[in-house]
């Protein structure tokens, strides 16, 4: 069967999310408003000036009622077709948050869940998207985005040990369109051993009826 979903590099994965990716995102207006050049985002003035903790709990409290899942269908987020992928997760998107081509901490463009032994799915994270087009360098015209803070905070303890921001940003290409998106996981509801912006987690490996991420 063919995959949605297909590794084809540590760094680097293939989506179909064609329904999504359409014209209108990545022609958004990528305008600099903090995070590097070119990255649109969308965050209160003070957004800098506190703590990655506190930045992590702005996501987490923002993202907290969906872990009722009538609370995340009202509020437009549907199945993304994609496999229940192993270490990984179930995803959700809102196709009008990924329309609006920009990154907002308290409205992220998925979210992504675990399956547990009963079948429950338990919320384990957001997603945030931002597209972007490739130069005659193949290079990203949107640089990697930066929207954490988490150079103030050194990565260390159960909550924050592990992957920084900067290698949690991938690099993914719908291979139906050739369009790009970067894509960063965090995980602010479950933890993750391997770091809250890691995108695999140990934890999960083993999920019921995942599909490893290789197999994809």
């Amino acid at each position: 069967m063919e995959s949605d979903r297909t590794a084809t590099d540590g760094n680097h994965l293939d989506v179909n999310r064609r329904r999504l990716l359409k014209a209108g995102v990545v022609t958004a207006t990528i305008a600099a408003a903090g995070g590097g050049p070119g990255t649109a985002i969308a965050r209160s003035t003070d957004w800098d000036d506190i703590t990655l903790t506190d930045q992590l709990n702005v996501v987490r409290e923002a993202t907290q009622p969906f872990k009722r899942l009538e609370n995340m269908a009202e509020a437009g987020y549907v199945s993304a077709p994609i496999p229940l992928v192993c270490s990984e997760g179930l995803h959700f998107d809102n196709a009008a948050l990924w329309e609006k081509g920009e990154l907002d901490p308290e409205n992220p463009q998925s979210l992504f869940y675990m399956v547990d032994e009963n079948g429950k799915l338990e919320l384990g994270g957001a997603e945030f998207i931002l597209p972007t087009e490739l130069d005659e360098n193949d290079d990203p015209e949107v640089p990697k985005p930066d929207l954490f803070n988490d150079e103030s905070e050194p990565l260390e303890g159960d909550t924050l040990r592990g992957t920084p921001e900067e290698d949690g940003w991938i690099l993914i290409e719908d291979p139906g369109t050739g369009m790009h998106i970067w894509d960063l996981h965090v995980w602010v509801h479950e933890r993750n051993p391997e770091g809250v912006f890691s995108l695999p987690n140990s934890r999960f490996a083993n999920m019921p009826g995942c599909v490893p991420l290789d197999e994809l």
